[in-house]
């Protein structure tokens, strides 16, 4: 069963790192990896600055996905690391349910992502903490 996980782990944090780099290097608009890119309203400093801000946050996801990877190699030393970035990932889809105006339960484009962080991404947290004890 630890293979398995292994194996998952690895390739969650590949999938995680690459749609963290997707916004990382392409920014708000992203590089069309996961949607269609869109442009940005105007040059402004406002806008600017988010994309900046997204740009951080997307490569700090990106870090998460190389930690998770590493998870599938060395589970023991990174089993930590991994369950705490995937109930992060778990808290990041519960507050997309409060975005006000928007329902990712009703957006099929998003919804897949939403019940992979609410429902597997703590199930995968479990299943990781069971076959680390047994390390």
């Amino acid at each position: 069963m630890s293979t398995l996980l292994r194996i998952v782990l690895c390739l969650t944090g590949a999938a995680i790192a690459v749609i963290g780099l997707n916004t990382a290097l392409g920014g708000m608009a992203t590089l069309g990896w996961q949607f269609p890119p869109f442009g940005l309203p105007d040059s402004s400093i406002d806008v600017a600055r988010h994309d900046s801000n997204a740009r951080f946050f997307a490569a700090t996801f990106t870090g998460m996905g190389i930690a998770m990877a590493l998870a599938g190699w060395r589970l023991k030393t990174f089993a930590p690391v991994a369950i705490a970035f995937l109930l992060a990932i778990a808290l990041g889809g519960l507050s997309r349910i409060v975005q006000p105006g928007y329902s990712p339960l009703t957006d099929m484009a998003l919804l897949p992502s939403l019940l992979a962080e609410i429902i597997a991404a703590p199930l995968l947290a479990f299943w990781t903490y069971r076959e680390s004890r047994k390390l």
